[in-house]
């Protein structure tokens, strides 16, 4: 295991060696200190109760301050109010960053300073960490970034909330692209207006969309115009 404080001094004096700093490693290491505190006190719920302490109260409060909603909850903690900017910049960031690293643990060991701290300075260039609601999570996409790591919180059909570690990399993706005779198309289209109006069978199983992989019969079905068919996607070509 590595020290924080080893790791926040060698952080520093790499850091230090490309450009100059305006600040000193002890304010650095106060104001980490500082933060670890306001942290601390970020996963307390109302009545001061750690919500580290049951997954049920922990996952929805990581959540919640995954995506950047951070709540004075201590006096003590007023300080950071003279410092806004360091909640966008600092404390948001390192939320996310944490989560990543901690994921990134199971996978491998950082046993050396150096190691932890290029890879900790190669997830923050390369890897796009943030909610899935984010702008930037979909200008990302649109810009085609390599690698994306998000928290998500889904609500199920029962009612219940999942949460999940999304860790996403673009990859190429083969296809094959191939004709249908127009035909074929317009007499399984057919088939189905025949059946479902004119004879009036709207059985889920009904014959005319039973699977038939020779000719795509599923596909074609259900590509169909509403309210014969159900398609997904309609191409304006």
């Amino acid at each position: 295991k590595i020290s924080m404080r080893l790791f926040l001094k060698h952080c520093y004096e790499t850091i230090e060696k490309e450009r100059s700093l305006s600040l000193s490693i002890d304010q650095l290491l106060r104001m980490a200190f500082l933060l670890s505190v306001f942290y601390r006190h970020s996963f307390a719920s109302p009545n001061g109760e750690s919500c580290a302490e049951r997954n049920v109260t922990f996952f929805p409060k990581l959540h919640q301050l995954f995506t950047g909603d951070f709540r004075v909850v201590n006096s003590s903690d007023e300080w950071i109010f003279n410092y806004v900017d360091i909640i966008q910049e600092v404390v948001i960031p390192s939320t996310r960053l944490g989560l990543k690293l901690f994921y990134d643990s199971f996978i491998e060991d950082f046993d050396d300073l150096n190691e932890l701290f290029n890879h900790m300075k190669y997830t923050i260039n390369e890897i796009v960490i943030t909610h899935e609601e984010d702008p930037e999570w979909r200008n990302a996409i649109v810009d085609e970034a390599p690698y994306f790591f998000t928290l998500r919180k889904e609500v199920t059909f029962e009612k219940e909330i999942k949460f999940s570690i999304i860790n996403l990399e673009k990859r190429p993706c083969k296809f094959s692209v191939l004709q249908v005779n127009h035909e074929a198309v317009r007499s399984l289209w057919a088939s189905q207006q025949h059946e479902l109006v004119w004879i009036g069978n709207s059985h889920a199983e009904r014959g005319s969309i039973q699977e038939n992989g020779a000719v795509l019969r599923n596909l074609i079905g259900s590509s169909s115009d509403v309210p014969i068919g159900y398609p997904a996607f309609v191409s304006p070509l």
